[in-house]
Parts: C-alpha cells; sequence; structure tokens
C-alpha cells in the first residue's frame, strides 16, 4: 500500500528533476484552460528550450548534462513559482510554464525573467554557439489567449511552439511572444 502511494505521489513528477512531468503539464493544461474559460481569464503559457543542450552533454557528457538540467529545472521552477505559475519538464531539454490570468505582457516579463535567470546561474557552456556567451542559456516561446468554448486549446501550445522557434531564429537567449487576436 506505501509503496502504490508513494508510485501515486511520484508519477507526476520528472524523475531527473523533481519538477512536474509531461503528463502533469498537460493535466495543469486542461484544468486551467476550463478554468480560464469559465472565469473569463487568459491563459498564458512559455515553452523553454536551453540552447544548444546536445553540445553541451557532447562536449561535458551525459552525466554533467543530467546535472545541468537539474540546475535549469530548478531556477525555471524558482521563477515560476515566485510568479505562481506552473513549470514542468516537458521532454529532454524542454520546459513549460503556465500562467492563468496572464496576459501576453506578464507573460513575456515572466519569459525575460526566465532568461535572466538562466544567464545569472552562470553555467558554463564553452561549447555554446550564442553569441558572446559561453554559459548556459534558453530560448523562450511566450504565448498568451483567451479561452473560448469551441476554440481548440492547443491552439496555444502550437502558439508559444512558433514564438519558440523565433526566438531560435533570431539568435537564441531570448523570448519571443505570439498573442491570440
Amino acid at each position: 500500500m506505501a509503496a502504490t502511494q508513494r508510485l501515486h505521489e511520484l508519477s507526476p513528477q520528472d524523475p531527473l528533476t523533481g519538477i512536474s512531468n509531461r503528463r502533469q503539464f498537460d493535466n495543469d493544461f486542461e484544468r486551467l484552460s476550463d478554468k480560464c474559460m469559465q472565469d473569463e481569464r487568459p491563459l498564458a503559457m512559455l515553452l523553454i528550450d536551453v540552447d544548444f543542450f546536445k553540445l553541451y552533454n557532447d562536449g561535458y557528457g551525459h552525466s554533467a548534462g543530467d546535472g545541468c538540467l537539474k540546475v535549469v529545472a530548478a531556477t525555471i521552477s524558482q521563477v515560476a513559482l515566485a510568479a505562481h505559475a506552473l513549470p514542468a519538464r516537458i521532454g529532454g531539454e524542454e520546459f513549460g510554464i503556465l500562467m492563468q490570468g496572464c496576459d501576453i505582457n506578464q507573460i513575456l516579463a515572466l519569459g525575460e525573467q526566465v532568461c535572466s535567470a538562466m544567464r545569472k546561474a552562470a553555467i558554463e557552456h564553452r561549447y555554446s554557439k550564442v553569441p558572446g556567451h559561453q554559459i548556459v542559456t534558453v530560448s523562450v516561446g511566450a504565448a498568451s489567449m483567451m479561452p473560448v468554448k469551441g476554440t481548440d486549446r492547443l491552439a496555444l501550445i502550437a502558439m508559444a511552439d512558433d514564438a519558440l522557434y523565433q526566438a531560435k531564429k533570431l539568435g537564441r537567449n531570448r523570448v519571443t511572444a505570439i498573442c491570440a487576436s
């Protein structure tokens, strides 16, 4: 019985980083989307990708890569929780943050805080190709939308993903935003 209880407690957590995993992120996304629709409040999301993480893993080794992801997760979690947002590891070197009642300017500011906190963490990354940085940096896609009955809630994920792509295209180590009109 204790083992079953422990398994239930661990299942929403990413085993490496200790923050919420993709399953919990998806559950939170559905729950918050419904709540924001009911309350007529926007729902916002950040998608965060560690810049040139494959080069980090290849250069320092997978054990160091795991240690790096733990620090990245802790840093992202600290910023998110201070803003009453929900952080998660979505997979690999990708993380997400959900925040209810948050417009595009607020989620963009939170994304800037994540980028800044990662630079302050100053994790060495001598293999990084981000101009002027030999530390771990992140690219962030920010999106916000008002959930409305009959609309596809996955549109928010697509917008955040498009914004993340733009952040990478513009040189990484930054946040870009997309807002539903």
